[in-house]
C-alpha cells in the first residue's frame, strides 16, 4: 500500500503529457546506447533479469523510462482515466468510488518547481466546472478514518497551501494516515457535501 494523490471533477479533465520523458524497449535503450538498471551487467546475469522483468509486465515487457536531466521526471502531468471512478497509479487500478462522488478521475503528478503550473492548469479547468477535488488517499486501504475535507478558492490556492494540505495527512504519533480532500472552488460556495 502507497499514498496516492488524484484528481476529481464532474467533467472530464485534459490531459497533460510529459513529453521529456520517453519509454523504450530493451532492445531499443540497448541500441541507442541508453544507459539503464541492467547496463553493465553479465550477460547471463541480464537474462535472467530480463526474463523476471518481462514474465512481472507481460503486457509492456522490460520498459526503460529516460530524461536527459534528472528534473524532467518531474513535469506536470495529468493521465485521465477512461473509467468512471477508477484511478491508476504505480500498482495497478484504484476504485475511489468510496471517497468522491464526481465520476471523472486523473492521476496527475508534478514536482515542486511545478506546482505554478499545476495551480494554472487547475484554474483552466475551472472554467468548465464549480469545483475540482484534489485527493490524498492510502491506496489499498479500507475507508476506515474519516477524511480530511478543506476547501479553498481558486485565488487563494498557492504553493504553500498546498504543501500544508498534503504533509499534514500521516500522525507519526497515531502511526495512522488521514485521507484527505482539497476542494478548490471557482466561486464561493456556501456548504457543500461530498
Amino acid at each position: 500500500m502507497s499514498v496516492y494523490t488524484f484528481l476529481a471533477s464532474d467533467k472530464p479533465l485534459k490531459s497533460v503529457i510529459n513529453t521529456k520523458v520517453k519509454y523504450y524497449s530493451y532492445e531499443e535503450a540497448e541500441h541507442l546506447g541508453i544507459k539503464h538498471a541492467l547496463s553493465g551487467l553479465p550477460l547471463d546475469e541480464k537474462a535472467h533479469w530480463l526474463e523476471i522483468f518481462n514474465k512481472a509486465n507481460q503486457d509492456k515487457g522490460y520498459t526503460i523510462m529516460h530524461v536527459e536531466k534528472e528534473e524532467d521526471m518531474y513535469e506536470l502531468e495529468v493521465i485521465p482515466s477512461e473509467q468512471p471512478y477508477i484511478a491508476f497509479g504505480a500498482h495497478g487500478n484504484i476504485s475511489v468510488a468510496g471517497y468522491t462522488r464526481k465520476k471523472h478521475i486523473a492521476s496527475y503528478s508534478h514536482g515542486t518547481e511545478q506546482t505554478k503550473q499545476f495551480i494554472e492548469y487547475i484554474t483552466d479547468q475551472l472554467n468548465d466546472v464549480e469545483d475540482i477535488e484534489i485527493w490524498q488517499i492510502w491506496a489499498g486501504a479500507p475507508l476506515t478514518t474519516p477524511v480530511d475535507i478543506s476547501t479553498c478558492k481558486i485565488k487563494d490556492l498557492s504553493n504553500i497551501f498546498l504543501e500544508g494540505f498534503f504533509q499534514d495527512r500521516w500522525s507519526f504519533e497515531q502511526r495512522q494516515f488521514t485521507p484527505g480532500c482539497l476542494v478548490i472552488q471557482k466561486v464561493e460556495v456556501e456548504q457543500r457535501e461530498l
